[in-house]
């Protein structure tokens, strides 16, 4: 029977190549984990798209599997760059053409084909013919369709898998032309290989000139004599799949019962009952690799409207929680811990029950301005800790000053006030504009941020610190802070329109770009603060201020410290030279007064238009060649003790004035720089 659809081989003794072994670099993943999730009693299902939180790289396109007698082979269609070509093999696999065919022909380091015949030779019907789409490489591992003796545009149903770089050798496919329309996946290539290294013979197939003698058919069980149609290796189907398949199982479905279709999750609630239930998701991919997700689902977890007037439940510490909220509105409360039950009192009184109960996450719905949550804790260690908070709508207070927060808490409204105990690793997150913001904390937030598009009137803490080990700190972003008071450490990113006082008891590090006026700048020392604003109030240190910038585009009303080293102060846009120390200014603007202490003025900068009274203390002039100093169109008056020797400078207008005052107290001026522009 003549062949309709061949692939020329190559000549007997070149260009061979050793099969290789299937392999992979991507797999399953989780993109995002699934969320916890909390429903009232007696509410309807809840849908989760799968798709959202897991991925299968590997799989640009349609997966499909050859279910061969040898083993399975896995693939993936180029739909996007070969669209004809993918959906001609699409409509034989879909019609079931496909199913029953056999691997009639492997020539080891060239190809393996199939698509075309049955075991008794006869041929599936074959479609019209498919355009050429041919320039993806055919390398190994990859699926391109036969032709027959017309060239290009005649390939029907007969393709082949590349076991070579058929693209670098010699007679390359690509320019036959031969369209590669996908490539196999996982360990499909090993069950390629291992067909392609069977016995082979022949059968009621065409012999196509330049295959091995002694015939190309691959042969499976096969002791000798005339093979028979179970030698030969088949494809009892191929079939279209997904690209990742899931399993999902519940550790509770006396609570939650779930289900699965086409990729969606749905957590179909038991009417009346309450509680909290493990679910678990494992996505496989075509390669057999697994990858889970558990999150829980909680029921009945609720105050306020609709639920119970308070949760009682104690922690592992036996730290005894109490939950409440006043107002419209109502709070469901997400636990985690194990064997985890609650029961509901003829007082409404919710108690949960449990190893180790603690509260992940709580959802606000329903509230206004009008609504508090307040939650207690008694007894043990006095902490309750929380994982992530969220409200739908607007909410007058959270007061929760022993909670340890965790997670995000993400409020889609306006909050008034939230108190609590300690907050890390999360972002606060406000999108009310209408009130204003007053945030407490008892104890310290550790790499926390907020993000207020309402105006925060306060920040109260015992220390705003970044993460342990992290290299970015939190930040703060707001149209506006009218006060910072953090009564120890301080290192933060701030923008915001304006901010008002603050106070701290040590700042080391932060950025804060403020497009209005700072108005006062308090701590025991300061390191490593970088502050723009359009105006600068005072900036006062009692220790040094230290590698740290100050920059105005208006005024500074005034700075004082211990001392002034590795710093700069400027105001007005200064131009500078090469040096850093100013020639010009691009706004005339002034700073106020700069005092400083004992430990004096070093490697340091002090530049605007008008520079008032610089009390500068201590003053060494030598700086290892670097020049630093003050520069101004105008130096009020200019105190200092440089190199031991007194230097006082009084209505400088002039450098001839500067030059006639250092030369009058025997000063060298060397490295320290004073200039009048």
């Amino acid at each position: 029977m003549a062949s309709k659809n061949r692939v020329k081989s190559k000549s007997a003794g070149r260009n061979r190549v050793e099969p290789l072994e299937g392999r992979t670099l991507f797999n399953a993943t989780i993109t995002s984990a699934i969320a916890d999730v909390s429903a009232a009693q007696n509410s309807g299902a809840t849908t989760i798209d799968l798709s959202t939180h897991f991925s299968e790289p590997s799989v640009v396109g349609t997966a499909v599997v050859m279910h061969t007698t040898q083993g399975d082979i896995p693939m993936t269609l180029t739909d996007t760059q070969t669209p004809l070509t993918a959906a001609n093999f699409l409509s034989y696999v879909n019609s079931g053409e496909y199913n029953g065919t056999v691997l009639q022909r492997a020539v080891p380091g060239f190809i393996l084909q199939g698509g075309q015949f049955l075991p008794d030779g006869s041929q599936i019907p074959a479609g019209n013919p498919v355009a050429s789409e041919a320039g993806i490489p055919n390398n190994t591992g990859t699926i391109a369709m036969a032709l027959n003796s017309n060239g290009p545009g005649s390939a029907t149903d007969a393709w082949f898998i590349n076991l070579g770089n058929n693209s670098a050798l010699n007679g390359s496919l690509d320019g036959g032309p031969f369209t590669v329309f996908g490539k196999v996946l996982y360990n499909g290539m090993n069950v390629v290989n291992q067909i392609v290294n069977l016995p082979k013979g022949t059968g009621p197939f065409p012999t196509i000139p330049g295959d091995p003698a002694g015939g190309s058919v691959p042969l499976q069980n096969f002791a000798g004599g005339t093979p028979t149609s179970a030698n030969f290796v088949s494809m009892p189907s191929v079939q279209v799949v997904p690209k990742l398949a899931y399993n999902v199982t519940s550790d509770n479905t006396g609570l939650v019962v779930p289900s699965l279709s086409n990729g969606i999750l749905t957590l179909n609630y038991v009417p009346g009952q309450s509680g909290v239930a493990n679910i678990i998701v494992t996505a496989t991919d075509l390669g057999g690799n697994l990858v889970t997700s558990t999150f829980k689902a909680a029921v009945g977890s609720v105050i306020g409207t609709g639920g119970a007037k308070l949760i009682r439940y104690t922690e592992g510490d036996h730290t005894a929680v109490t939950a409440s909220l006043t107002g419209p509105g109502s709070a469901t409360f997400q636990f985690g811990g194990s064997n985890v039950t609650q029961t509901l009192s003829r007082t409404k009184v919710l108690t949960v029950s449990g190893a180790n109960v603690q509260v992940s996450s709580i959802a606000l719905s329903g509230t206004t301005a009008a609504s508090t949550l307040t939650i207690t804790g008694a007894g043990g260690s006095r902490t309750v800790n929380i994982g992530a908070i969220t409200s739908a709508s607007d909410l007058r207070a959270i007061n929760a000053p022993q909670a340890a927060v965790s997670g995000s808490m993400t409020f889609s409204g306006a909050l008034g006030r939230l108190a609590l105990g300690t907050a890390s690793g999360g972002t606060i997150t406000v999108s009310g504009t209408t009130g204003t913001l007053a945030l407490q904390l008892a104890g310290a937030a550790t790499g926390e941020s907020i993000n207020s598009t309402e105006a925060i009137a306060s920040i109260l803490a015992k220390s705003w610190t970044g993460a342990s080990g992290a290299t970015g700190l939190g930040t703060i972003t707001a149209p506006s802070v009218s006060r910072i008071n953090i009564r120890g450490e301080f290192d933060a990113t701030i923008t915001a329109g304006s901010l008002g006082p603050v106070t701290a008891g040590s700042i080391a590090a932060g950025a804060w770009g403020v497009t209005g006026s700072s108005s006062s700048v308090i701590a025991g020392s300061i390191t490593g603060l970088v502050l723009h604003a359009a105006s600068v109030g005072r900036v006062n240190s009692r220790g040094t201020i230290s590698h740290s910038l100050i920059n105005s585009s208006g005024n500074v009303t005034a700075v004082n410290a211990l001392g002034l080293t590795g710093s700069e102060i400027n105001a007005g846009t200064p131009t500078v030279d090469a040096s850093g120390i100013a020639t010009g200014f691009t706004t005339a603007a002034g700073i106020g007064s700069v005092t400083l202490g004992r430990s004096g003025f070093s490697n340091s900068l002090i530049l605007a238009s008008t520079l008032g009274r610089l009390t500068l203390g201590a003053i060494p002039s030598q700086n290892g060649g670097n020049p630093f100093g003050v520069a101004g169109h105008t130096i009020q008056s200019l105190t200092a003790t440089v190199d031991g020797k007194r230097l006082a400078l009084f209505r400088v207008t002039t450098q001839a004035q500067v030059a006639a005052a250092l030369t009058k107290a025997g000063i060298t001026s060397n490295n320290l720089v004073i200039r009048v522009v």
